[in-house]
């Protein structure tokens, strides 16, 4: 018992079983730690930049070349958020997300985030309101975007260091998309 292998292996198992009592703990608090009341978020489409149909050049399988039509729409929204209150000392990022989603002949829901966030510490979790254009373009390959009703919803998702992924809904708004095409220029 007195031997350096023997005193090796008992101080590695105390670091482990330390380690694994100090995660219990941190996932133990992260169950109850999360209060929803504390987080605050809002979103509404601001304009509608750019509607309009466009074509992609696609290489299938089986066909040479064929070409896709689809319509496309850039959003501005006012995006404001307030999650300073869940980061303490358990929480290791925030991921905030825009989606907009909208029924079609084709499919009743249709789903596509168009704006991302990755929050990594308690400074970059405020943002008292600003227009911001949406990352990411809203595409519908039916060809059925306009004159549709939108909703753009904010969510967000915890990740804690150790402990289960938490997702809240903060905020729902919804518009209607223009009844003809716009070009990137605003022209009809």
């Amino acid at each position: 018992m007195n031997t350096a292998s023997c005193r090796a292996y008992a101080l590695s198992n105390c670091v482990i079983a330390a380690f694994a009592v100090a995660l219990l703990c941190n996932y133990l608090t992260g169950l109850y730690q999360l209060n929803p009341k504390k987080i605050t978020g809002g979103v509404q489409h601001v304009e509608t930049h750019e509607l309009s149909r466009v074509g992609n050049q696609v290489k299938h399988i089986c066909v040479e070349l064929s070409e896709i039509q689809s319509d496309r729409a850039l959003l501005e929204m006012h995006l404001k958020y307030d999650l300073t209150g869940v980061f303490d000392w358990s929480t290791h990022m925030i991921f905030l997300y825009v989606t907009a989603s909208y029924k079609s002949g084709r499919h009743v829901r249709n789903e596509i985030i168009i704006h991302n966030k990755i929050i990594k510490s308690r400074l970059e979790a405020f943002d008292p309101g600003s227009n911001k254009i949406a990352m990411y373009y809203l595409n519908d390959f039916s060809r059925a975007l306009r004159n549709k009703n939108v909703t753009l919803t904010l969510y967000c998702h915890i990740y804690p260091l150790a402990g289960p992924l938490h997702t809240v809904k903060l905020a729902e708004s919804k518009f209607t998309m223009p009844a003809n095409y716009l070009m990137p220029n605003g022209t009809k």
